[in-house]
């Protein structure tokens, strides 16, 4: 029998369909329901704090995410339950539901071994202690008839299968897979399980990491997971560390020594208690050929919030020599606001808060929890010379804002310094099904400072042995700056490259631009109000109706007549492509470009009755907004945000943010039909910048849409993340101010010109391209031979 075999058992008698599980948590939740014990609600509202004080707060049908639509009416009909079931009770009954069944069958394949030792221990008890944890623990006191004998039968089922068959091969490494995981999915959907931030690791991603790490298959190293989940580190590390010591030819002596060494040196933390119970038994099934039965058994994996909590019982003062895992991605946004409170100290502590309200706001405070345990735990539990390797967000690396204080490297400002030794980027190969995640690992060693450049390894998006990871090196990208963003280059082969950060095969060095960037229009989440569809032109000015399925929140549509002055030609982001901009429909600016807040409701009173008017209705909206809230609130409600003078600025050159590429087009006054000449107002999605003339526009757009500038950019920012392309992308591309004079800058205007001309009339441009590419690389190379000369 295989671990395959033995998952196809899990489904098929305890899975979703089976009738044991759907009269087990039927009959759960039919006790969570009725009873008004404090047994059970005690129980429950310690689950709930649990899984809030790590940000899962979905079960809350009053605040936070709970809001958005989720797919638990999904799970209810799953087990035959009324779609209005509790969600709380749901998921509560659905989680011990598989407590139940783990303890059961761990209790078989432990105690029922032919071993004459094992059936006249008391091990039993010594299990049931070890997963019997709170909150799971409330079913006992309040079990009913009917429970009692669904147990049985449970338990019944289990005593049926051949598990001495199976104990021999927990250990294998041919079945390094989690024990439950096909099992857990199974019960839990993956939209449920999307929508709770839960994805298991993949076991080829934990093997990568505990290769990186090495030393993991040392029996005398100490090692921990911060974070364990379900285990599969901790259960990956036993199955070397036994094929390591050739554990299996060992004498029963040796055996037993071994185990107790193993829980002397190997640790898990996790604060959910679920994940703490999978893990506790993947342990106990991993070494139960080797305990003694008559002595303790000892587990180390603790309830344990990493971040806040202090020692647990049984747990070890001694630092570790290594620490691996997959912490948690949860956004600071998505935190409960206790939680973000809690923490607020720490983040501070490690550098990790370091913007101003004004970057935050712009997208740089996008700081994710897995950012604060990498420091806390190379902080707290890793000792000098420890080695450290955990899954995290690519975007750490080359996020400016949120990821500077996090490529500090330091334990504080005087800390002890961390020193990156590797990185590995497997954005393409997506280990997460169903996650949009760009996911990396980073191995760092405690004790000594980051020197660049630092190994950085590009994977591919298929797994197969042929196609290796491709070599690159990372510096920062600002050489005064060591915290600036990333810039990842291939890695020479011939040795022309120093990797220096100036030093590239693109271009001169990079820094500051000329020119000065700003987000298009933003209405708060109102796009459905502001962004409208005009109608006809009549006496009174233009009648319009708005476009409520623009917003993501419910907004009525309405059709009335506005003053046409405030009505300008809209550039949505997919209004914008290469080389040109076609605007689609129009937008209401009711905006004051230079206070940047909404006009004067007296001046719209005497000016702009009827658009006031047309606005009216969605008054309740408008103050609702949270961007309205936090910025603009005593302001008119009907005001806006990223507005300013140069939102209107006759000559632009524009690209959309969050894209594969920089796609870059001139704006320009546009003779609208009913409007007559009027500047395109862009929407926030989209970045602008104002120049003086029609030269030096082409010039922009052209240098920007070049195949060298797309290295420049993409060697230090996401491709496709939130980050791409946004203002501060200019911080770093040295773009020089258009010089008439200049050469290239005016081969560049005037190939700038003719590509637009040639999109305008739907021709193929890759020659006025491919002629640019060259004009741009002919002039760097110069500028770099000139600089290094």
């Amino acid at each position: 029998m295989s671990t395959n075999r033995f998952s196809q058992l899990l489904i098929e008698q305890f899975g979703p369909k089976s009738p044991l599980a759907r009269e087990g948590i039927a009959t759960l939740v039919e006790i969570l329901e009725n009873s008004d014990s404090s047994k059970v609600d005690g129980p429950l509202d310690r689950w709930k704090e649990s899984l809030t004080s790590s940000g899962h707060f979905w079960f809350d049908d009053e605040t936070g995410p709970a809001k958005t639509a989720c797919p638990f009416e999904l799970l209810a009909r799953q087990y035959n339950l009324p779609e209005s079931t509790e969600r709380a009770i749901l998921l509560f009954a659905l989680q011990t539901y598989f407590v139940i069944v783990v303890q059961a069958l761990v209790q078989h394949m432990m105690t029922g071994r032919p071993e004459k030792a094992w059936s006249d221990s008391n091990l039993s008890k010594k299990v049931d202690r070890l997963l019997t944890i709170e909150p799971f623990d409330w079913f006992t006191p309040v079990s009913t008839p009917r429970l009692t004998a669904w147990h049985a039968r449970v338990t019944a089922t289990i005593r049926r299968w051949k598990l001495s068959d199976l104990a021999s091969e927990l250990t294998s490494d041919d079945n390094a897979d989690d024990l439950w995981a096909d099992w857990y999915q199974k019960l839990f959907p993956r939209r449920v399980r999307h929508r709770m931030g839960e994805y298991y690791t993949p076991p080829w991603l934990a093997g990568h990491l505990l290769d990186v790490v090495e030393r993991a298959d040392d029996p005398t190293g100490r090692l921990l997971d911060p974070a364990c989940g379900s285990g599969i580190f901790l259960i990956e590390t036993i199955r070397r560390r036994r094929r390591a010591a050739g554990i299996d030819h060992k004498s029963h002596d040796e055996k037993a020594r071994f185990a107790r060494q193993l829980s002397e040196n190997l640790a898990g933390f996790d604060l959910n208690p679920l994940a703490v119970v999978a893990a506790r038994a993947q342990y106990l099934l991993a070494i139960g050929d080797l305990l003694d039965p008559t002595e303790e058994v000892d587990v180390p994996i603790f309830q344990k919030d990493s971040l806040l909590d202090g020692l647990v019982e049984g747990e070890t003062q001694k630092p570790f020599d290594l620490i691996v895992g997959n912490p948690p991605w949860i956004a600071w946004d998505h935190l409960p606001s206790a939680y973000r409170e809690a923490t607020r100290s720490l983040w501070k502590r490690y550098g990790l808060f370091s913007l101003s309200g004004n970057e935050a706001r712009h997208g740089g405070g996008k700081k994710d929890l897995a950012m604060l345990m990498l420091y806390v735990a190379a902080d707290r539990y890793l000792g000098d010379g420890g080695r450290l390797a955990f899954v995290i967000t690519q975007s750490v690396f080359q996020t400016k804002g949120a990821g500077d204080g996090f490529r500090r490297f330091q334990l504080g400002e005087e800390g002890i310094p961390l020193e990156v030794l590797q990185v590995d980027d497997f954005t393409s190969r997506q280990p997460f099904p169903g996650a949009s995640t760009r996911t990396a690992t980073v191995l760092l060693t405690k004790g000594s400072e980051t020197t660049y450049p630092v190994p950085y390894y590009v994977w591919p998006g298929d797994d197969s042995t042929e196609n290796p990871p491709a070599a690159h090196r990372a510096t920062p990208i600002d050489p005064e700056k060591p915290r600036s963003p990333w810039s990842i280059w291939p890695t020479p082969t011939d040795g022309s490259i120093t990797g220096t950060a100036c030093e590239n095969p693109f271009g001169p060095p990079t820094g500051p631009s000329d020119y000065q960037a700003h987000l298009g229009a933003n209405t708060g989440g109102a796009n459905g109000v502001y962004w409208v569809e005009s109608v006809r032109k009549n006496e009174s000015g233009i009648l319009v109706r708005n476009l409520p399925k623009r917003s993501k929140r419910a907004i009525p549509q309405h059709e009335a007549t506005v003053e046409p002055k405030l009505l300008y030609p809209l550039i949505r982001w997919r209004d914008l492509k290469r080389w040109q901009a076609v605007p689609g429909n129009h937008i209401l600016l009711v905006q004051d470009l230079q206070t940047r807040t909404g006009l004067e409701l007296q001046q719209m009173q005497r000016d702009f009755p009827q658009t006031l008017a047309f606005l009216k209705p969605f008054k309740s909206i408008l103050t609702d907004r949270a961007a309205y809230r936090r910025y603009q609130d005593g302001h008119p409600f009907y005001s806006m945000y990223n507005l300013g003078t140069y939102s209107v600025a006759p000559i632009r050159v524009v690209w959309r943010r969050m894209d594969r590429r920089i796609n870059a087009a001139v704006l320009q006054l546009l003779d609208d039909p009913l409007l007559g000449p009027r500047p395109p107002i862009v929407q926030e999605t989209c970045v602008q910048v104002a120049v003086d003339s029609l030269d030096e526009a082409f010039y922009l757009a052209a240098l920007l849409n070049s195949q060298p500038m797309h290295r420049r950019i993409t060697s230090h920012s996401t491709v496709g993340a939130k980050s791409f392309g946004t203002p501060g992308m200019l911080s770093y591309t040295a773009i020089r101010r258009f010089d008439p004079d200049h050469e290239a800058h005016q081969t560049l205007a005037t190939l700038g010109e003719e590509a637009h001309r040639l999109a305008e009339q739907e021709k193929n441009v890759s020659k006025a391209e491919e002629a640019i590419d060259r004009t741009v690389a002919r002039w760097w190379k110069n500028e770099y031979t000139t600089s290094r000369s």
